[in-house]
């Protein structure tokens, strides 16, 4: 009896330790997003570090749990948001290897892409941008189309840009829309695109 009681306590500070890490890698995730959506790029960065260390704890402490490939993607999202591609690079590259949830590939294929415009390789980010392009998720194909808007106008390809950016719901697609019709000497459709920038997301623009 002491040796099975001894046992399920065990088992259950295992899982208390895991859950906590868990949700302290999530919460950082969630902090490093709404820091983002203020514009505050510092703080988004420190919080994304933050939850690449925690997601980086779970993935080595219980590599079979059933959450485990939550952590990785979550370790490769916080290590490339954060600026560290290049350690994210071996991330990335286990998440293609071993995770098969769509999901979670999809989240993966937009920090690779990301990583990929950081490093000026506009072929690389379209490639990496397939599962996430074809997303049934509105949010990351948004997302992806806001990437893929980027590495087209990288490869001077402001036709495909604009629709890319067209396409999406992000905030700052609307002025990269605009930059892009600028290029590309469409001055009529760039007035109107600028003309359509009110609010106070796009003060700074």
């Amino acid at each position: 009896m002491r040796r099975a009681l001894a046992l399920l306590l065990a088992v259950n500070s295992a899982g208390c330790a895991y859950y906590n890490a868990m949700w302290s890698a999530e919460r950082y995730a969630k902090n490093a997003r709404r820091a983002e959506q203020r514009g505050q790029v510092s703080e988004a960065r420190s919080h994304w570090a933050q939850a690449a260390v925690k997601a980086e704890r779970v993935v080595i402490r219980h590599p079979k749990s059933r959450w485990a490939d939550d952590a990785l993607t979550l370790q490769a999202e916080g290590l490339a948001r954060s600026g560290s591609c290049d350690e994210a690079a071996d991330v990335i590259k286990r998440v293609h290897e071993t995770v098969t949830d769509q999901g979670l590939l999809e989240r993966v294929a937009l920090v690779d892409a990301e990583c990929a415009l950081s490093a000026q390789q506009p072929l690389a980010a379209e490639a990496a941008l397939g599962p996430a392009l074809a997303s049934s998720d509105e949010s990351r194909r948004s997302r992806a189309e806001m990437l893929a808007g980027q590495a087209s106008a990288l490869r001077l390809d402001y036709d495909a840009a604009v629709g890319h950016f067209e396409r999406s719901r992000e905030t700052a697609a609307r002025p990269a829309r605009a930059r892009v019709l600028i290029a590309a000497s469409r001055p009529a459709e760039a007035s109107r695109a600028i003309q359509s920038l009110t609010g106070p997301e796009y003060a700074t623009v």
